[in-house]
């Protein structure tokens, strides 16, 4: 939602609410030997220890001067 007020000077004001869902959250780390070559994959499963749903809100304010000159 935003809102512009319109003069010679402008001032925008934007609230905002925002949600994000996990799906999946895994790390895949490369095993190496002794020469540094990947031998392997380790996949760790994080999923059950972040939040499934975050929510967010932000507030977004800015602001300009319209010059007429000619």
């Amino acid at each position: 939602m935003n809102y512009h007020f319109r003069f010679k000077n402008q001032v925008q004001i934007g609230v905002g609410l925002t949600a994000s869902f996990l799906t999946n959250a895994a790390v895949n780390s490369p095993v190496f030997n002794e020469n540094l070559e990947v031998i392997s994959n380790d996949k760790f499963d994080l999923t059950d220890q972040i939040a499934p749903i975050k929510l967010a809100a932000f507030l977004e304010v800015g602001g300009g001067y319209m010059n007429n000159a000619v």
